[in-house]
């Protein structure tokens, strides 16, 4: 009993090899904005200078150069993949896992059915994943102090009221201690471009709310005390692996919901075929004290 799916494991396709779906195009990262400019001056580049003049280059003259005799290059053919090879390939598998995992074809072919039906219901009921998604460019600090962080935020923020620089304020709190053994309790960093879903539930909201240069208030997570500044907005297309994950991400969440509204009885197969008493070979037992 065979199928396009035992096919696939083994690399075999009596049809012809599929074509592969094309890749994703990378995203580019967009032109910054005047106002973008000015909140992220460019880095300067260094220039390398020099006193001597450069030497000029020499003239080769053409010289005839002697015919000589190359070696033919012939390209290895690849073996082709027969359907016997395939059979052979399948058969020893299938013996493998008789012997060592105590499962049968059978068992395979469920598992996989199970992992189709899965994935078709899965298409048919998340079907609102978007293609695009919004992408925000921010920096932030962040005050670990569980007790004092608010009050740190505030007074941070209390400084840039009166016109100082929000880079050179959060450096300079977030300078490393003197004394090397102690943790910093205030962090500053530039967190890049980031999407949906790769910051914590308050810090992302909060830094949806913003306008480009916009500075929020003290916004409270699981890692402390963070002020945000937001330097970038703009929309990018999904990769097939992020439209996967959330698509399972997606269905998990579904399915829990469905769960819930019923009565499940789950039973796994294993517990049909798990010794009750473990058969312990007598070399293998503890000798017990008498």
């Amino acid at each position: 009993m065979e199928s396009k799916i035992e096919n696939a494991m083994f690399g075999y396709y009596p049809d012809g090899t599929p074509t592969p779906a094309p890749t994703t195009a990378l995203w580019s990262t967009p032109t910054l904005s005047a106002l973008q400019h000015v909140l992220v001056p460019p880095t300067a580049t260094a220039v390398v200078t020099t006193t001597e003049e450069l030497a000029p280059t020499p003239t080769v003259e053409n010289q005839p150069t002697p015919t000589e005799a190359q070696p033919t290059t012939i390209p290895p053919t690849p073996t082709q993949y027969t359907e016997k090879a395939y059979k052979s390939d399948y058969d020893n598998f299938m013996s493998y896992l008789r012997s060592y995992a105590k499962v049968d074809e059978k068992d395979i072919f469920d598992y996989y059915q199970a992992q189709i039906l899965r994935e078709k219901v899965a298409e048919a009921v998340i079907t609102d994943i978007a293609a695009d998604e919004e992408v925000l460019w921010a920096r932030h600090i962040l005050f670990q102090d569980v007790e004092n962080g608010e009050q740190q935020a505030q007074d941070f923020l209390a400084r840039l009221d009166t016109g100082e620089d929000f880079v050179t304020v959060a450096e300079e709190l977030s300078a490393p201690p003197a004394d090397e053994t102690q943790e910093a309790q205030v962090i500053y960093e530039d967190l890049g471009w980031f999407g949906e879903g790769q910051m914590v539930e308050p810090f992302e909201t909060a830094a949806k709310e913003l306008e480009i240069g916009g500075i929020s208030g003290p916004v409270q997570t699981s890692f402390g005390w963070h002020v945000i500044q937001l330097l970038g907005r703009d929309t990018r297309t999904r990769s097939q692996a992020d439209i996967d994950q959330l698509r399972t991400q997606a269905f998990v969440e579904w399915l829990d919901a469905k769960r819930a509204e019923v009565q499940v009885d789950i039973t796994p197969d294993w517990i049909e075929v798990a010794p009750t008493t473990p058969d312990i070979p007598d070399a293998y037992k503890m000798q017990m004290p008498e």
